[in-house]
């Protein structure tokens, strides 16, 4: 919650100076209108920082992909389902690791099994998809395990 404060406080110090159409640019460039979008909203209606109504309304318009629209659906919704974190880790990873930038999905899908190994400390790649097939089980479990009330 911190963090709201200080965009707040940058928000308000800045004022005329905040260069609101290079933040625009480049949240439309790595494709997080949706994560700002929503956090300048709330910023502006719980914190009162004065954030433009033409950014909001610019920003609601901009097309928005369909993985994009998966990615911040993933990170705003608690995991469930066999798959668990997977999804949250796949985002993760297309963003954060070395991989290429070309958009080929194929190169990128193969270095996701190496990216958890590291990312789970696993010594040898195969561990991996025991690992994920043992959390998806566990998941599976979880409803028929639950002791009934009372």
């Amino acid at each position: 919650m911190q963090w709201l404060a200080d965009a707040t406080l940058v928000i308000r110090e800045c004022g005329d100076e905040l260069d609101w159409d290079r933040l625009f640019e480049q949240t439309e460039k790595r494709r997080l209108l949706l994560p700002v979008r929503e956090t300048l909203l709330y910023v502006k209606e719980a914190l009162h920082a004065p954030v433009p109504d033409a950014l909001l309304q610019k920003m609601k318009h901009a097309p928005v992909s369909r993985l994009e629209r998966m990615e911040f659906r993933t990170y705003t919704n608690p995991p469930d389902g066999f798959l668990g974190w997977l999804p949250l880790f796949w985002f993760y990873y297309l963003r954060t690791a070395q991989s290429p930038s070309d958009g080929r999905l194929r190169a990128r899908f193969l270095g996701f099994p190496r990216y958890l190994q590291r990312r789970w400390g696993m010594e040898h790649l195969w561990d991996v998809g025991l690992h994920a097939l043992s959390k998806g089980v566990q998941i599976m479990r979880r409803p028929f395990s639950a002791k009934p009330p009372g």
